[in-house]
């Protein structure tokens, strides 16, 4: 694993804690997020779903969580 890669996940898994934070902070009943870190962010879309949910298995709220995964439009 590279630097790099190791920076981008720990900013991936901030994000995750950090929103999940708000919603829990503000009692959202729901939150849905994109692939964090696959868009501008270059980083596989694959990976950067597994590290999203096992920080989620990490963290504690009630709200209803979804991910919504975006697919590239086929020329």
């Amino acid at each position: 694993m590279s630097i790099d890669s190791s920076l981008d996940e720990k900013s991936i898994r901030g994000s995750v804690k950090n929103a999940i934070r708000l919603v829990n902070e503000n009692n959202f009943t729901s939150v849905a997020f994109p692939v964090v870190g696959a868009g501008s962010g270059s980083f596989r879309q694959s990976r950067a779903l597994e590290i999203m949910l096992d920080e989620l298995d990490r963290i504690h709220t009630d709200a209803k969580v979804t991910i919504v995964e975006f697919q590239k439009k086929r020329r």
